[in-house]
C-alpha cells in the first residue's frame, strides 16, 4: 500500500493534470480534502494529503470598466429598455442578478435595500443624488424598477437575451435582426472592447475608491469581499501612483531640466 508521500505525489499529479481548467482543479482538490478529512476520524486514512498539495492559482476574470465613449455609444444605439438597469448597476455596484429585479424605492427613500441573491446578505445602498434624478425621471407607477418598453418588468433571462440580441444584431434563432450600419458598428466596437454588463460593477468600485472610500466602505456598498475590492483597486492605485509621481516631477521640473539640458535650455525653445 503506497505511503503518505506517494499518495501526496499522486494527488498533486492529478491536480496538475487539470491545470488547463483551474476551476475543475480547485474543485477536485476541495472535494478530495473534504473526503480525507471525513475519513481520518473514521479510520479510513491517517493523513489528509490534499492539504500538502499546492493551491490552484485563481485568476479573477478581468472585467473591463466602461469608458466614456462606451457609455456614449451604448446610450445612443442600444434599445431604450436596456438603459435603466445600466444606470442602476453603475450607481449601486450590484450584480445583474440583483439589479434586473430591483424593486422601486419608496418616494423619499434614502437607500435601495435588498437581499443579495449570491450571498444572502442584506444590502443597503444609499441613493446618489444623480441616481435619484434618474429614478425621478423614469418614475412609473409599478413596483418593479426596470421595465421593458411595453411596460412589463424585465426578468434576468429576458434582459440577457435582449442584451445579446442588441449587441450582436442576431436573434435567438441565429438570424440577423434589422439594425442600422451605425448601430452595428457601434455594438461591434463595444463587443471588441470587452464591455459587458458586469464591467459596470468595476466602474462603481473604481468611482468609490477614487472618491477616497476605504476598501471596507466600498465592500459594504457593493456587497463584495474586501479582498476582491483590493483586486479591483489595483488599477486605481496605479493611476494614483502615476499622478503622484508626475506631481513630484513637476515640483522639481525646473531643476531637472537644468540638469538634463543645461541652465539655458528653456531659452532655446
Amino acid at each position: 500500500m503506497p505511503g503518505p508521500q506517494h499518495r501526496l505525489v499522486l494527488s498533486q499529479e492529478v491536480i496538475d493534470a487539470w491545470a488547463p481548467t483551474p476551476a475543475v482543479a480547485r474543485y477536485y482538490r476541495s472535494v478530495l480534502s473534504k473526503l480525507l478529512s471525513f475519513g481520518i476520524p473514521r479510520g479510513f486514512c491517517t493523513v489528509n494529503v490534499a492539504k500538502g498539495t499546492e493551491k490552484v492559482e485563481h485568476e479573477v476574470e478581468p472585467h473591463v470598466p466602461w469608458t466614456d465613449w462606451a457609455f456614449e455609444a451604448f446610450f445612443e444605439h442600444a434599445r431604450p429598455g436596456l438603459h435603466p438597469p445600466v444606470y442602476s448597476a453603475l450607481y449601486t455596484g450590484q450584480r445583474s442578478i440583483d439589479v434586473i429585479p430591483m424593486r422601486r424605492p419608496a418616494p423619499g427613500a434614502n437607500a435601495i435595500e435588498m437581499i443579495a441573491r449570491k450571498t444572502g446578505v442584506h444590502v443597503y445602498v444609499p441613493i446618489h443624488s444623480e441616481y435619484r434624478e434618474i429614478l425621478t425621471r423614469i418614475h412609473i407607477d409599478h413596483p418593479a424598477l426596470h421595465l421593458r418598453e411595453d411596460g412589463a418588468p424585465w426578468t434576468l433571462a429576458a434582459y440577457r437575451t435582449a442584451w445579446q440580441r442588441d449587441f450582436t444584431s442576431i436573434n435567438a434563432k441565429g438570424q440577423p435582426t434589422i439594425a442600422s450600419p451605425a448601430k452595428k458598428a457601434a455594438m461591434k466596437r463595444l463587443r471588441e472592447g470587452g464591455f459587458v454588463f458586469h464591467g459596470l460593477r468595476k466602474n462603481a468600485v473604481n468611482m468609490l475608491l477614487e472618491a477616497g472610500n476605504t476598501e471596507a466602505e466600498v465592500s459594504a456598498i457593493v456587497e463584495m469581499s474586501e479582498q476582491m475590492v483590493r483586486h479591483y483597486a489595483r488599477d486605481v492605485n496605479k493611476r494614483r501612483l502615476a499622478v503622484n509621481g508626475m506631481k513630484k516631477l513637476e515640483e522639481v521640473w525646473k531643476e531637472t531640466r537644468a540638469n538634463l539640458f543645461g541652465s539655458d535650455a528653456a531659452s532655446h525653445h
